[in-house]
């Protein structure tokens, strides 16, 4: 009888599933308690705890997270209603093709790189609409996408994408150009009303945690949360009794009811253990693991104090602080919203750019000197990991297939602080930060660097690099601080002294820069969203200089399966029957369309109501129309459509407007220009442990590389036509010295 309660229990519960896979994230910065280090000898340096002052109104914490051994968390000190935008915002990075130029470092030098811990932070490139930045990317999302925790039954962040930031976008004549991200405003928004001293939870993905089984074990998912509450709640319907005595105290004797619901309970627990043939097979223990399983208490007591808190659910009796007192988090926790980020007026005398391009970080309330403006925690990789190099386009026909023709890096190495005598590079990750600038010669820095005595690895200081990079390539572990040097009022701009390496470099980009080496096409860039044409042009427009689409840009369709009907299956042509709108703009569903003709519409015609009201359809700018004007698009999908093939892709007639996007191509954005400045912020000489110095001799500026660089590839022909009788001109000269050559 048992089981068949059991078994009806399970059923009457709809199981429901929702997998979501947006976000490839992490924060396990330690397997360790990050506050039992008070002193601790590292390298060069006695870290000890720092006296510092602590504004009483922040409204944003640091502190150690409710779920064990996953390093620190973020906390709201006031009450947060469903539908806030939480603040401070952000910027994003996007990194591209990592995965290919390490493979090419490989092939070339021989040289296989430590793993880069920042693949576990990374988030999909399609939760910021950049899939088509490049081939292949991952967007990089600082403070609540990689400071907050994720729980699977606690998510309460929903990441709502990046607004652009469009100022001083001139490529000609302007040297920081490509020098800072162009993502900006990163926004979270709450999905459920917090009391103050919760934590922040942003959404991984049950897919993340599902991948990660062998680090976490079957750590139940958001779908088990739910079906584990729903069970909860259907037991409680059956033992009303038992639940209606544990709060009234009425029997000091367990009941007959009682004894029933226990004993129910604990056969139910035992078969749920067990039972659940959605899940993977314990290979050891040869039996299949119920993820549900492990959300479930294991007694009656611990059912009724779930079913009767105040915050009811299983995921907060795994989590029992995950709502922490103010008080704790003064005492225990470091201040995250000392900052905000806002615009500033760039003009010729300004050359911070590496920060903020167009915006800085500036002090929300008063801090005292000493004050710790911002913690820093920090992401250690190689500098050789954000190196990019392209190979000879002809290398597999090539007998010299190892020739590199342009060298470069990541826009993220503008971000990362290092020493031009050390390998490691280090990148922060907590709010604002990165909108710090430089503090320029007509300006005083007010805040300075030091090591965290909070940090959780202060031993990895007395690493030296390849231990570092090559032995801890999972979790972050380091962190640094920003302190106040003076009083800084309330509006000020926090300002560091970038050191003299990256000002040399700066200055040396500026006075080296100049149009010539920019290519045409890059000189006539439009972003996409400056692009405002109506109707958007055809492919037979592009003949004609002024109704061309512009070279960087592409044209992407929402069109499926499910959005267009036959029309004529021999000659695949196809009717769109799809309702408007972009399938909430998800990159992931579109692709690239080429337009074929265009076709004047009535408003009533595939239109949507917002259209109609404005007579203006979506993207387009117009002034009071005598009447409103629609297009629908004839287009063709596939890839092979660029040759115009008509007897491959397909044609789709009356594709509305607001089904179609204007995108930029692969790599025509600003950061992927190869003049771009790059030079990563220099630390202070003693920041840098002896150890971490494994450079003999500094590397060549990255300036001068972007310089020779720029100049190789305006004669890439000449050059490659040149090599093979460069080589052999060497070896006719030298062969009397010597037997045996490598090449």
């Amino acid at each position: 009888c048992l089981i068949y309660i059991i078994l009806l229990l399970l059923w009457s519960c709809s199981w429901s599933t929702a997998a979501n896979n947006n976000n490839n994230d992490d924060n396990d910065d330690n397997d360790d308690d990050p506050w039992q280090y008070d002193t601790r000898h590292a390298g060069r340096q006695h870290i000890m705890r720092h006296h510092h002052t602590q504004p009483s109104d922040c409204d944003m914490y640091m502190a150690p997270s409710s779920i064990p051994h996953s390093g620190w968390g973020m906390y709201t000190t006031i009450p947060l209603k469903e539908g806030d935008i939480i603040q401070p915002v952000d910027l994003t990075i996007q990194v591209h093709d990592t995965g290919k130029h390490r493979k090419t470092q490989n092939l070339v030098y021989s040289q296989r790189l430590p793993t880069w811990v920042m693949r576990q932070y990374y988030w999909d490139t399609s939760v910021t609409d950049a899939m088509y930045e490049a081939k292949s990317g991952s967007t990089i999302i600082p403070s609540y996408g990689m400071l907050a925790n994720s729980h699977p039954g606690l998510v309460n962040l929903d990441n709502r994408g990046v607004l652009y930031h469009t100022k001083e976008q001139r490529r000609k004549d302007n040297p920081w150009i490509g020098s800072y991200t162009t993502w900006k405003n990163q926004s979270f928004v709450v999905t459920q009303d917090l009391p103050a001293g919760h934590e922040l939870f942003a959404e991984y993905g049950d897919a993340w945690f599902k991948q990660r089984t062998e680090m976490f074990g079957y750590l139940p998912l958001s779908r088990d949360y739910a079906k584990a509450d729903r069970l909860l709640d259907k037991f409680e319907t059956l033992c009303q009794s038992s639940f209606q005595k544990k709060e009234e105290e009425e029997a000091e004797e367990e009941s007959s009811s009682s004894s029933y619901c226990r004993d129910l309970w604990n056969v139910s627990y035992d078969f749920i253990q067990h039972y659940n043939p959605e899940e993977d097979l314990d290979e050891e223990s040869e039996f299949t693991v119920s993820r549900m399983g492990n959300a479930l208490p294991s007694t009656l007591e611990g059912v009724i104090k779930i079913q009767t808190s105040e915050y009811g659910g299983t995921a907060f009796h795994l989590q029992p602080n995950v709502i922490r007192s103010n008080d704790w988090l003064r005492d225990e926790g470091l201040c995250l919203d000392h900052m905000e980020p806002r615009e500033l007026l760039l003009n010729g005398n300004n050359n911070n750019n590496n920060g903020g391009g167009g915006m800085g970080a500036f002090a929300k309330r008063f801090l005292p000197k000493d004050t710790i403006v911002a913690p820093a925690p920090l992401i250690h990789m190689h500098k050789q990991h954000l190196q990019v190099l392209l190979m000879d386009k002809d290398y597999r026909k090539s007998t010299d297939y190892h020739t590199i023709f342009w060298k470069g890096h990541q826009l993220l190495l503008n971000y990362c602080y290092g020493h031009v005598s050390s390998s490691v590079l280090l990148f922060p990750y907590s709010p604002v930060t990165n909108f710090i600038n430089h503090a320029n010669g007509h300006q005083t820095p007010n805040v300075g660097l030091r090591w965290s005595s909070y940090m959780s690895q202060p031993d990895w200081l007395s690493l030296t690099t390849e231990e570092l990079l090559s032995t801890h390539d999972d979790h972050a572990g380091l962190m640094m601080e920003f302190v106040a040097l003076r009083d800084i009022e309330q509006g000020d701009e926090i300002l560091l002294d970038y050191g003299t390496a990256w000002q040399e470099a700066w200055d040396q980009h500026v006075q080296n820069f100049t149009t010539a080496t920019i290519k045409k096409e890059d000189l006539d860039y439009i972003e996409a969203r400056d692009y405002i044409v109506d109707p958007l042009p055809t492919v037979k427009d592009n003949g004609f200089q002024k109704k061309a689409l512009p070279a960087n840009l592409m044209t992407l369709c929402w069109i499926d399966d499910d959005t267009m009907k036959v029309i004529d299956k021999k000659k695949r042509i196809y009717q769109w029957k799809g309702r408007n709108s972009r399938r909430h703009k998800d990159q992931s569903k579109a692709q690239e369309c080429w337009i074929q003709e265009v076709t004047e519409v009535e408003p009533s015609h595939h239109s949507s109501e917002e259209e109609k009201k404005s007579g203006n359809h979506q993207g387009r700018k117009q002034q009071q129309p005598q009447r409103a004007i629609f297009y629908t698009y004839t287009v063709k999908i596939g890839k092979s459509n660029r040759k115009n093939n008509k007897k491959s892709g397909k044609t789709v007639v009356g594709v509305p407007r607001d089904a179609m996007e204007v995108v930029d191509r692969p790599y025509t954005r600003h950061q992927y220009l190869r003049h771009a400045f790059r030079h990563e912020i220099q630390l202070p000489e003693d920041m840098v442990p002896l150890k971490w110095r494994d450079l003999e001799e500094p590397p060549q500026p990255y300036f001068t590389k972007f310089a020779a660089a720029a100049a190789a590839v305006n004669d890439e022909n000449d050059e490659n036509d040149e090599k093979d009788d460069t080589l052999s001109s060497k070896i006719d000269k030298d062969k009397n010295d010597c037997g045996l050559y490598m090449a």
